[in-house]
């Protein structure tokens, strides 16, 4: 199996096919990184294209998986592939020259590997009856190339369904292994009484296979009948388990075609399987066989009825000794007990039965107890077997005394209690891991009697989720916490008691202070203290319940105000670029259907170059919280472009990240805003001619009557050179209102065209100034728009400052980029003035107000006899129009 870092070369056994096996380069440490937080796949691709492979590790590793993998395109190098390691998954395109996906899937089916290898089919082209035939042949799901982004979900749910399919086979074989190797007979009846099926021991038992009783029915075996034990049968077919009592089954009472060589005594027991709607599917009927247990109870009797001796049949041992210790009766019991073949043996070996204790200090405690009590029961110690192990006994004694009431010896049984013993050491053993276990659970656990309800226990971790001591616990009844009516609350518990075990789901706590708990519960049935109890196990699920209910009523919330809005809005993938969600609006705004928009690029609704697309899709990954587009062109279904205004925020959608762009129809208020502005310039160009044809040419020839007036007598004094002055302030005053009212036409004009005409105008008007323009390389070139205009205006009115105030000899303009902003600056050398003390005149309000209007800002420096410089930063994305591309 290759691993990751390998070249690029040959699929192997078909040199036509060049794919890559892996990914190597200089970023081999960051791959290395990003590899580390992804699971490990074992994927086999059988593919000849090396462009389709790369697109399908690319998207197995967005998918979450760090994949190990290897390239086949023929059918020797599947074997060979398939041989050399073991796979999760299988990837195949569906034709290639040498290969096919019918072949490679006949593949797994020889080798038996149908089943324990998910298979999807990737292919870029491929029919609906082809696919079919595929999945028909075996695969399990196929992806198109041109959608991959579902092949991880494809993926995850396949290798989820063959580990389940795994799970179920390895329970298959459990239960047969188990079924098959019980020591126990098994029968399985169907419903109806018909025999299903037979273990090894039912064959072995009764000495026949299940094809020679082939049609036999239980319900309809007269023997059973005779036999008493048919309501006992009936009873399990009825859906209620039985145990039928022994029964002894002779040679011809037996099952019908079946002749054992010799009778048998049997302990069934039989048992429904019942599904969830409480129907019986099955019927097991379980035979014990207990011959030799019956037989060796019936030589005892027999024992019993020959030697009528309490003492030589007894099962505990009985003993006799002097008041010294010398033993002088023993029964068999107690010979057998300590490893001796006979009592007489006992007897011969044993002399003093002091020697036979493990703790001799143990006897003479034994014997004061007798003195002073007459008589001891229940007293336990250790004796030394003959091969020198030791055993538990319980030992009851009594003292024997003559009629003087002298001791003249001792008497006792002696019960053997090692079983006992080590069972309440392994007891003790387990009592002390479960309190472990349940003291240190996370889990929630308690205990509650079956009959009573009452809670006889709980964990700590049950007592800090409810809030409750363990005092407070102990006495109170399941009905107080469980905040479920009573009638279901017993419901459950009467399910409990008849299954043993049950999970009854999701349930309500009540905590102490009221709120409610949710739990995930599984109870099953115990012995505690000699009484059956529920074992309550109780998962805390209130903060995913809390998180579930969060994000439902979020859902709910989303698609109200989503479908709901009147603007349009989509969610498309930033790395696809392809559209994965849109609203009511959007589709109506644009005439498509939602099937139609899903996985469209956004190219193809874009009514602009792929370069500016672009550009604001990353503008909008670096501004994640909100970014405003500005006006943009979109094309409708039928060919039509809609104009509209759109903005983008970065949001998380099924598990990635998409971008959310809302638009606004903004058509009608362009067309209102053409129409109105050709209204404006109309007027401003009527207003301008009646100026300049009317009160200008008046003016002008009043101020050239009284300059020819002035020349002709020879001075008229100061105040008739103040007047013509006053009167040539007028006329410039008047001309620059002209053309200022003309300037209407800066809208249509890109930026840089409209600053070249305001130079040149201020260059006409100021000769004895030098006026400079600087643009930058990249200045975009044909920025235009009525967000243009603003720019313009605001370079006009600046100009114009210069010209009234400055008395500046140099006035420099420079267009430059810095970052996203578009930055214009005006700079002269003139007088200055305090921007602090001035406090601003109209001229600088209004240039302050445009840059607002335009999301910018206008910084102005100067200080008296030093110049000025006003500075306006713009965000590029501000201004509509603007291409990417269009950078000088």
């Amino acid at each position: 199996m290759r691993g990751e870092r390998v070249e690029f070369g040959w699929c192997e056994g078909a040199s036509e096919c060049p794919v890559r096996q892996g990914v190597s380069g200089a970023d081999a440490e960051t791959e290395k990184i990003l590899a580390s937080d992804r699971r490990p796949l074992r994927v086999l691709l059988i593919e000849d294209s090396e462009d389709d492979v790369l697109l399908l590790l690319r998207e197995l590793r967005r998918a979450g998986y760090e994949p190990e993998h290897e390239v086949v395109c023929t059918a020797g190098g599947m074997e060979r592939a398939l041989d050399r390691g073991r796979w999760d998954i299988i990837l195949s395109d569906h034709s290639m020259p040498a290969f096919s996906s019918f072949a490679a899937l006949e593949l797994l089916r020889r080798r038996g590997l149908s089943d324990e290898l998910p298979f999807i089919l990737v292919s870029g082209k491929i029919g609906e009856e082809a696919a079919a035939a595929a999945m028909k042949a075996g695969a399990h799901d196929y992806v198109m190339k041109d959608n991959l982004t579902r092949l991880g979900a494809a993926i995850e749910r396949e290798l989820r369904e063959t580990e389940v399919r795994r799970e179920r086979r390895r329970a298959e074989r459990r239960y047969r292994l188990m079924f098959e190797q019980s020591p126990l007979s098994i029968q399985i009846f169907s419903p109806d009484g018909r025999m299903l099926s037979a273990n090894r021991a039912w064959r072995r038992l009764w000495g026949v296979e299940p094809e020679q009783v082939a049609g036999y029915n239980v319900l309809e075996d007269p023997q059973l009948l005779a036999g008493g034990v048919m309501p006992y049968i009936r009873e399990g077919f009825a859906g209620r388990a039985a145990v039928i009592p022994p029964v002894r089954y002779e040679p011809d009472r037996t099952i019908p075609g079946v002749s054992p060589v010799s009778y048998r005594w049997v302990r069934a027991f039989i048992y429904p399987v019942v599904g969830e709607e409480g129907e019986v599917q099955e019927v097991v009927l379980i035979h014990e066989d207990i011959t030799e247990t019956r037989e060796a109870w019936e030589a005892l009797r027999e024992a019993e009825r020959r030697y009528r001796s309490i003492f030589e049949n007894a099962v505990e041992g009985i003993f006799q000794s002097t008041p010294e210790g010398e033993l002088i009766t023993a029964n068999p019991a107690m010979a057998r007990m300590l490893g001796y073949a006979s009592a007489g043996e006992l007897l011969a070996c044993v002399k003093d039965i002091t020697g036979i204790y493990a703790d001799p200090g143990r006897r003479d405690e034994f014997r004061r107890l007798v003195e002073e009590r007459g008589s001891v029961s229940g007293f336990e110690l250790r004796l030394r077997r003959r091969d020198g192990s030791e055993i538990w006994v319980s030992l009851a004694g009594r003292a024997v005394r003559d009629a003087s009431g002298k001791v003249v010896g001792y008497e006792g049984t002696l019960g053997d209690i090692t079983g006992r013993k080590r069972a309440e050491e392994a007891l003790r053993q387990s009592e002390e891991l479960y309190r472990s276990v349940v003291e240190q659970a996370q889990e929630n656990i308690m205990l509650v009697d079956l009959e009573t309800r009452l809670i006889l226990q709980s964990n700590p971790a049950f007592r800090r989720t409810l809030g409750y001591t363990e005092e407070e616990l102990r006495g109170m009844s399941i009905y107080d916490i469980v905040a479920h009516d009573r009638r279901s609350i017993d419901w459950n518990i009467e399910r409990i008691k008849s299954s043993g075990r049950y999970s009854p789901g999701e349930r309500r706590y009540r905590r102490r202070d009221g709120s409610l708990a949710y739990m995930e519960v599984s109870v099953s049935v115990i012995s505690y203290d000699g009484r059956d109890a529920m074992c309550v196990v109780a998962h805390d699920i209130t903060g995913r319940k809390r998180a579930e209910e969060e994000l439902r009523e979020s859902e709910e919330r989303y698609r109200a105000v989503v479908e709901q809005t009147a603007e349009g809005l989509f969610l498309h993938d930033p790395e696809t670029r392809r559209i994965v969600a849109t609203n009511r609006a959007f589709r109506r705004m644009f005439g498509y259907t939602e099937e139609e928009l899903r996985g469209m690029s956004i190219y193809e609704l874009v009514d602009d170059t792929p370069e500016n697309v672009e550009l604001n899709i990353r503008r909008t990954l670096e501004n994640p919280d909100y970014y405003y587009v500005g006006e943009r062109r979109y094309r409708r279904k039928d060919g039509s472009v809609l104009e509209v205004e759109g903005s983008g925020g970065v949001i998380y959608y099924a598990g990635r990240r998409v971008i959310c762009s809302m638009v606004r129809d903004i058509t009608e208020r362009k067309r209102a805003e053409r129409a109105m502005r050709e209204i404006r310039e109309a007027e401003r160009r009527r207003i301008s001619r009646e100026l300049h044809d009317g009160v200008l040419q008046d003016l002008i020839y009043t101020l050239q009557s009284m300059q020819v007036e002035q020349h002709l007598s020879g001075g008229g004094g100061e105040e008739r050179e103040r007047q013509i002055d006053a009167l040539r302030r007028a006329v410039e005053g008047l001309r620059e209102a002209i053309y200022e009212l003309r300037s209407g036409e800066m809208a249509e004009r890109p930026l840089i065209r409209s600053v070249e005409a305001l130079v040149e105008l201020h260059r006409r008007r100021t000769p004895h100034r030098e006026v400079r323009l600087a643009v930058s390389e990249d200045f975009p070139a044909d920025l235009s728009g009525p967000a243009v205009a603003e720019i313009a205006r605001v370079v006009q009115e600046a100009l114009a400052n210069v010209r009234r105030h400055s008395e500046a000899g140099l006035v420099e303009i420079g267009l430059h980029v810095e970052g996203e902003e578009a930055v214009v600056e005006i700079e002269d050398d003139g007088r200055g003035f305090d921007p602090a003390a001035s406090g601003g005149g109209v001229g600088l309000v209004g240039m302050r107000e445009r840059a607002q209007s335009l999301r910018g800002r206008l910084e102005v420096e100067s200080r008296p006899g030093e110049g000025t410089r006003v500075r306006l930063r713009v965000p590029l994305s501000a201004l509509s129009g603007l291409p990417a591309s269009s950078r000088r």
